[in-house]
C-alpha cells in the first residue's frame, strides 16, 4: 500500500510564525522611520536655517541615512578645527611630522582653552597641542597648529577632504584673526566684507599688525557677530566627509583625539566609538560626530544650525540632536 510523502515545508503554525515575524519587522521598520522623521522634524523646526546630515560610512562616498539641506553651506564655528586636524594627520602619515615633537607654543588668542594665558614659547608636543584644540577647542592651540602646517596647506587639501566649496574657507582665517574682524575696528570689518579673496589676502597682514586688546569682548555677549561674513562656513555634508576621511586615512592617534570628548553624554550605550568636534558662538552651533556602532559599523553625522538675527537655545538641538543619534545606534 503505497503512502502519499506530503512535500516539506512550514507548515500552517510555521508560516503564522512567519508572518507574525515579519509584522514584527516591518513595525520596528516604521517605527525607526518615525523617529527619524520626528528627529529630523524637530530639527527642521528651529528658527534661522539647519542642515543635517547622517550617513553610513563604507569604502566609497558615505551613504545618507538622514539628510535636511546636506549641501547647504553654513557658519561652523570651531568645526573648522577639523581641516587643521586633517593637515597635521596628512603631515605625519607622509613623516614629515611626529605626534611626538615638540614645538614652542607661538600664537595667543582668546578663550575658549587655555593656552592663552600661558607663557609665550611654552613647549609643547604636536599630540598635546593637537589634543587640546579638538577636545577643549582651544583656539591658541589652533592658531600655533594653523601656523606650524601652514594657512595655504590647509586650504590646498579642503578638496581632497571632501569639501565641495573651499572657495568659502579662503583665505583660511585663524581664530586670532576672525575676533579681530568681528569685535574690532568696524571700518576693517566692513572692508573684508566687501572684498573678494585677493583683497581678503591682502587684509590679512594688515589685520595681523593688530591687538587682541582692541577686541570688545561684550560684543559676543549680545546678538550674533558677522556670522555671514567673517566665518569658516562649511556644509554638513562636507563635514561628515572630512570625517569620513580622517577615519581611512587617518591613524589610531587621530582617532583617539577626537575621541577625548564624546560632545553628548550616554552616546556610549549605543556605541563603542564616539568621535566629536562641535562649534558655537552667538548665532551659530555645530555639532559633529564620528561614530562606530556596536555591530562595527561606521557612521557620521553632522548638525548645522545659523541664524544671524538671534543667539540660540542649545537645548532644543542637543534634544534633537540625541534622539537622532539613538536612533541611528539601533541600525
Amino acid at each position: 500500500m503505497s503512502r502519499r510523502v506530503r512535500a516539506a515545508g512550514p507548515g500552517r503554525m510555521g508560516v503564522l510564525r512567519l508572518l507574525l515575524a515579519l509584522l514584527v519587522l516591518l513595525g520596528a521598520a516604521q517605527a525607526k522611520a518615525e523617529g527619524l522623521d520626528e528627529a529630523l522634524g524637530a530639527l527642521a523646526g528651529l528658527p534661522g536655517e539647519v542642515s543635517v546630515f547622517a550617513a553610513r560610512l563604507g569604502r566609497g562616498e558615505p551613504e545618507a541615512l538622514a539628510a535636511r539641506a546636506p549641501d547647504r553651506p553654513l557658519a561652523v564655528g570651531s568645526t573648522f578645527k577639523l581641516f587643521i586636524l586633517a593637515e597635521l594627520v596628512r603631515e605625519v602619515k607622509t613623516g614629515e611630522r611626529r605626534w611626538t615633537d615638540v614645538v614652542p607654543l607661538t600664537r595667543r588668542s582668546l578663550p575658549s582653552g587655555f593656552l592663552q594665558s600661558w607663557p609665550s614659547g611654552s613647549p609643547l608636543t604636536l599630540h598635546s597641542l593637537a589634543a587640546l584644540m579638538i577636545s577643549q577647542s582651544d583656539n591658541s592651540a589652533a592658531d600655533t597648529l594653523l601656523a606650524l602646517v601652514g594657512r595655504e596647506k590647509v586650504e590646498a587639501l579642503l578638496p581632497r577632504l571632501g569639501v565641495r566649496a573651499p572657495g568659502r574657507l579662503r583665505p583660511f582665517l585663524s581664530t586670532r584673526e576672525a575676533f579681530l574682524l568681528k569685535a574690532g575696528d568696524p571700518a576693517l570689518r566692513g572692508r573684508w566684507a566687501a572684498a573678494g579673496e585677493a583683497g581678503r589676502r591682502a587684509l590679512l597682514a594688515e589685520i595681523g599688525g593688530r591687538s587682541l586688546e582692541s577686541v570688545d569682548p561684550k560684543l559676543f555677549a549680545g546678538p550674533p557677530a558677522s556670522i555671514d561674513s567673517v566665518e569658516w562656513f562649511a556644509s554638513t555634508a562636507d563635514v561628515v566627509r572630512t570625517l569620513d576621511w580622517l577615519r581611512r586615512s587617518g591613524d589610531a592617534t587621530a582617532l583617539a583625539l577626537l575621541a577625548i570628548n564624546p560632545g553628548l553624554p550616554d552616546l556610549g550605550r549605543g556605541y563603542d566609538y564616539v568621535g566629536y568636534k562641535g562649534g558655537s558662538e552667538g548665532g551659530v552651533l555645530n555639532l559633529s560626530f564620528l561614530l562606530r556602532r556596536k555591530d562595527g559599523t561606521w557612521l557620521a553625522a553632522s548638525i548645522g544650525w545659523n541664524d544671524p538675527a538671534a543667539r540660540l537655545d542649545e537645548g532644543r538641538m542637543v534634544a534633537a540632536t540625541s534622539r537622532l543619534l539613538a536612533f541611528l545606534a539601533d541600525g
